[in-house]
């Protein structure tokens, strides 16, 4: 028991005193790209499974960063809020006529931090690769079908984020993420001719996010 407090207080009081002890930059970087859907978050499965399926199609999204450099060299303490848009791919329900089909979109909204390795490979140009825990906040979207109501909720995970790029004259962010995001359990209901059935979605949320960065400055 006496080393298992111990291994806390070095994880609650030590362990940040000696990174924020070695801080030397920090910056702030500002990115937009693509949201590319993967695995069963962008499958449109209308068997037995579909609950599990995401049926989520190729969207956008911002994310903003805050770096802090760290003593190690190339090694930097990485921490930042993403915002990501997948719309609903109306064209796989039943009939595909998505005149007849209203849907919002997923909001993805995950908070990460986490270490930034990076090196030199030439003067100017930088290659990183980086990873993170992300926590999010979820949210599935509202469908119609005709006389069919859908009401979804929101729910938070816990997940991973990978990723890697180039930065070009300590300015330009190219890069790729993979965010991890597990698998929400999302409540809603379905209401239909005055009658209403609970409702629970659960895909793997994962996607691709390809950016393209724009660092502010720093210190």
């Amino acid at each position: 028991m006496k080393r298992t407090y111990m291994v806390i207080i070095f994880i609650v009081v030590l362990l940040p005193t000696f990174v924020w002890s070695q801080i030397k930059k920090e910056h702030i970087t500002v990115y937009a790209g693509l949201s590319l859907p993967s695995g069963d978050f962008g499958d449109d499965r209308m068997e037995e499974d579909a609950l599990l399926s995401g049926f989520a199609r190729t969207g956008f999204g911002a994310l903003a960063e805050y770096d802090k450099q760290l003593d190690s060299p190339g090694l930097a303490w990485v921490s930042g809020i993403a915002v990501m848009f997948n719309g609903f791919d109306t064209d796989a329900l039943p009939d595909g006529d998505s005149d007849e089909i209203n849907a919002g979109s997923w909001i993805i909204l995950p908070a990460m931090t986490g270490l930034r390795y990076a090196t030199e490979v030439s003067s100017g140009t930088l290659l990183y690769g980086i990873g993170q825990i992300a926590f999010s906040l979820i949210s599935a979207p509202d469908i119609d079908i005709e006389n069919t109501e859908i009401k979804m909720g929101s729910a938070t995970t816990l997940g991973f984020v990978l990723g890697g790029g180039v930065m070009l004259n300590n300015r330009i962010n190219i890069g790729l993420r993979y965010f991890l995001l597990g698998e929400p359990s999302i409540k809603g209901e379905a209401r239909h001719s005055g009658d209403s059935d609970d409702v629970t979605w659960e895909p793997s949320v994962s996607t691709i996010f390809l950016t393209v960065g724009l660092r502010l400055g720093g210190k």
